[in-house]
């Protein structure tokens, strides 16, 4: 398994959170020193997979450990505070990155 943290891109907030990636594709985030936002708010996860951006799921909006699933040659993740629901393509930065050193 791989294990990944995330920081805040801006550096100004403590933010960060972890994931592990095992080699069939399940993953797990751990988010719990993201601070809660109010319920029309959520937290969204997107992966960058070769040279895409793919959202793969919502976190909630407190969230702590959550499950997800990757595809294909994971070098990014981030974490977006979007609207509850989510969307299809952020365009807010997001709140904690990691990017694959190349």
């Amino acid at each position: 398994a791989t294990t990944i943290e995330m920081t805040s891109p801006s550096g100004v907030a403590a933010i960060n959170a972890s994931a592990v990636l095992a080699s069939d594709g399940t993953g797990y985030v751990i988010t719990d020193s993201l601070p809660a936002l109010t319920e029309d708010r959520t937290y969204q996860l997107w992966l960058v997979v070769e040279d895409q951006v793919i959202s793969d799921g919502l976190l909630g909006n407190d969230p702590d450990v959550v499950q997800f699933r990757a595809e294909g040659n994971v070098v990014g993740m981030a974490i977006s505070n979007e609207v509850a629901g989510g969307v299809v393509v952020s365009e807010v930065d997001p709140v904690a990155l990691w990017l694959q050193d190349v």
